[in-house]
């Protein structure tokens, strides 16, 4: 297994989870599903491509020696469970049961029921292997203490069974008399060989015979096939297939090592790396660190007239927001909307009070008149 194998099953993973994304939100939402039949099929295929999603990931996760692709791969393998366990509790949800039939889904979708199976994360039992063999341990340790009936040491092996004398007689008889049995049919055997006729002897060479040159003849046809379409291989003879698995286990215990072994330099790499840039690039950083704090103190005091009474505020983000402002859009004060509409209002009522003050002032004079 090569690193490039892993690579493209994460790539994989991804494009198959873009295209779930699509058929979930699609652009027409009259093809979502209506009634429950529909969207009990529709879930069980999601369900069924999550699950064939996540095996690719746990195992490309769990066979990748870059600590960063592994760090990349991690929160998207927790989505893809999430994810599963949504469609699942749908699925339980739509037929009020917790065992579901996929059989006629699987059978349109060309899979095999063992595609449904949800194998435990392997990282989940390496990260609490200590516990676990404490737990063990002091399971072991109780049991032998209680006596805990059909638990034993693993390394002794267990006791015999307890058995009567008539039990062992009779244990013994069967035993003797079958020896009995297969020297008397070997004495026998060898007593009257049978010998035999001379046409029987021609039949069975002839047979013989014409069997062989049958299979001479089908690998002659076969190897002029495969020179007429050019697929003539020189294989090596085959392994076995306990050797294969051997080293595919010595592969992947291989890589483990140098998973553990770069996931250790990646974390000294971090801090050496923090300590270089700390000696290197340190002091010019708080130079321009307090330069911002300064230039946020001027313009606070000039907006305001006072100083602020603290650094950075009351917001959850701290100094994030000073030091980096490209990361937060800004803000649109509601308050001004508000205060333009309700201005705009006492303007109209102003202009209206105006034109009637002018009316009682010109009925005024008419009078006077």
């Amino acid at each position: 297994m090569s690193n490039h194998l892993y690579n493209e099953q994460w790539r994989e993973s991804m494009d198959e989870l873009f295209d779930q994304l699509e058929a979930e939100n699609p652009a027409d939402k009259s093809m979502m599903p209506r009634d429950n039949e529909e969207k009990y099929r529709f879930h069980a295929i999601l369900y069924i491509r999550y699950v064939e999603i996540y095996k690719k990931l746990e195992d490309a996760y769990d066979q990748m020696i870059h600590p960063q692709k592994r760090l990349e791969i991690e929160p998207l393998l927790h989505t893809v469970m999430g994810r599963i366990l949504e469609c699942k509790w749908f699925l339980c949800q739509v037929r009020h049961s917790e065992s579901l039939e996929m059989d006629d889904i699987l059978l349109d979708l060309h899979k095999s029921p063992e595609s449904l199976d949800l194998p435990v994360p392997r990282w989940v039992s390496e990260a609490h292997k200590s516990k676990l063999h404490k737990q063990s341990e002091l399971l072991r340790v109780l049991a032998l203490r209680y006596g805990v009936p059909g638990f034993t040491e693993p390394d002794v092996a267990p006791p015999p069974p307890e058995m009567t004398i008539e039990q062992a007689v009779r244990i013994i008889q069967m035993s003797e008399r079958g020896r009995q049995g297969r020297m008397r049919a070997q004495y026998m055997r060898e007593l009257r060989p049978q010998p035999l006729a001379r046409n029987e002897a021609a039949t069975r060479i002839q047979k013989q015979f014409r069997g062989y040159l049958v299979r001479r003849q089908a690998a002659e046809m076969r190897r002029q096939e495969q020179e007429i379409i050019a697929t003539r291989l020189l294989d090596p003879p085959a392994p076995e297939a306990s050797d294969s698995a051997e080293r595919l286990r010595a592969i992947a215990l291989q890589r483990k090592e140098d998973q553990k072994q770069n996931l250790e330099e990646y974390h000294t790499a971090l801090v050496t790396t923090k300590d270089k840039i700390l000696q290197q690039e340190g002091d010019h950083l708080r130079e321009e660190m307090k330069e911002t704090i300064r230039q946020h103190w001027s313009s606070v005091k000039q907006a305001t007239g006072k100083y602020p009474k603290d650094f950075f505020g009351d917001k959850p983000e701290g100094s994030r927001r000073l030091f980096h402002p490209e990361e937060f859009p800004p803000e649109t004060p509601e308050g001004d909307d508000t205060k333009k509409k309700k201005g705009g209002k006492k303007k109209g009522s102003k202009k209206k009070g105006g034109k009637k003050k002018s009316s009682k002032k010109k009925g005024c004079v008419s009078r006077t008149r």
